[in-house]
């Protein structure tokens, strides 16, 4: 109806047709379902006469007043770091790859005023509106940011913007970086209203920050040759394996910053290989013997029931694991868990004590109790215990501890492992 009542009849029937409206509405807002349906205007036929796009350019400016005539929405006008950090790389990208210097020059414009803007003497900022620069800037947004100064680096060979993208690193390296674990957390320490500090590297809609922090490393160390780059990347990437080998497709610039690596020092790749998991023990043992990186000790018990055991995992004081089986936890962190390839297991999981939000979570000594099953006498069963260790201020990374029970295990070290379980 408003494309009847604003263009004059013949010029109505054209913009239905070049629009698809003679089928009727083509939209409805999921989130206003009892609105009634709308047609979304959008190019049905594709128009090449240079007569036919005049008059659609002219038939647009006539809707255009129409449009412009209804009560506005509310312009979203804040300046975010992370954001205009994707927008200068894509600007950057794309000019270099169409030879139009003219996106590179407005990479450049924006590049320019977000940084007069948002990079502050003390350090960057993560938004502005109006008068107000406000919230210190957190991982993302130093990674994008700095990924749009390597694009545009790329671009231009203008090694200004190659040191400005090695000044937002540093910064964040001392905001972020734990040292213990090599992690890049999304926030700073010391954030007492958050439950856990998180790390994401699962690129979702808006690319992760760790994950493209990851993917600027591996740049940096490329171009400048500085070899603490890799080091840090080398780490990184480490302490955040089990993600990545657990969501390859979803953990898209890990993999990328991970080949990157493969690329400029194939040694230091290969080294990741095993990376966040050790063999675990099996038999009675010293508690008080070595650990891993996040102080938990890994121990299968085994009883005198065939292919029956307790696994027990001493955690240090001051830590805790988040418990099995938590539908509602949405921490992003890895709960305590265990499978069996090779054949089947059971575990009968402890509840846990309650902690924030709900949770559940182990301290101490935990025992599980578990049975397993052979498919064949000659099968053997490695198990595999999951978990990720945390304390009140950082969480280390996903650990993982493999059991393996052969055929020939011995009766000392594992009782009645020669046959099949029965039971």
């Amino acid at each position: 109806e408003e494309i009847d009542a604003s263009l004059p009849a013949d010029d109505a029937t054209f913009a239905r047709r070049v629009f698809g409206l003679d089928a009727g509405p083509n939209f409805r807002d999921p989130h206003h379902p009892d609105d009634r349906p709308r047609s979304v205007l959008r190019l049905h036929d594709r128009i090449d006469a240079p007569e036919l796009v005049a008059r659609l350019d002219g038939i647009a400016d006539r809707l255009r007043i129409v449009r412009d005539a209804r009560p506005q929405p509310t312009v979203d006008d804040k300046v975010l770091a992370s954001w205009n950090g994707l927008a200068i790389a894509g600007l950057a990208d794309a000019g270099a790859s169409l030879g139009d210097p003219a996106i590179i020059a407005f990479a450049e414009r924006v590049t320019d005023a977000v940084l007069a803007r948002l990079a502050l003497p003390d350090g960057l900022r993560r938004t502005a509106r109006g008068d107000r620069v406000e919230i210190d800037a957190f991982l993302d947004d130093h990674a994008h940011l700095a990924d749009g100064l390597l694009a545009l680096h790329a671009a231009t060979g203008d090694s200004d913007r190659l040191a400005q993208a090695e000044r937002l690193v540093a910064e964040a390296r001392s905001r972020f970086r734990d040292e213990t674990t090599g992690i890049w957390f999304d926030t700073p320490a010391g954030r007492g209203d958050l439950l856990v500090r998180a790390c994401q590297i699962v690129d979702g809609a808006v690319p992760s920050g760790g994950g493209t922090m990851m993917r600027v490393l591996a740049t940096l160390a490329e171009r400048t040759g500085d070899e603490r780059h890799l080091d840090d990347l080398t780490s990184f990437l480490g302490a955040m394996s089990a993600t990545i080998r657990e969501h390859p497709a979803g953990a898209i610039r890990a993999v990328q910053a991970l080949g990157m690596l493969a690329r400029l020092d194939p040694a230091r790749a290969a080294s990741l290989a095993d990376d966040g998991a050790v063999a675990g023990e099996i038999g009675i043992g010293d508690e008080d013997g070595p650990r891993g990186d996040d102080g938990v000790r890994a121990r299968l018990h085994p009883l005198e029931t065939p292919l029956h055991a307790v696994l027990r995992l001493a955690i240090p004081g001051g830590s805790h694991i988040l418990a099995h089986d938590q539908p509602d936890a949405e921490t992003g962190l890895a709960l305590l868990d265990l499978q069996a390839d090779g054949g089947t297991l059971e575990a009968d999981w402890p509840e846990g004590r309650r902690w924030r939000d709900g949770l559940r979570i182990h301290t101490g000594l935990v025992e599980i109790p578990i049975r397993l099953r052979r498919p064949t006498p000659q099968a053997t069963i490695v198990v595999v215990a999951r978990w990720q260790t945390c304390d009140d201020v950082r969480c280390f990374r996903p650990r993982e501890a493999e059991f393996a029970i052969r055929p020939d295990s011995g009766p000392s070290s594992w009782p009645g492992a020669t046959g099949a379980d029965d039971a």
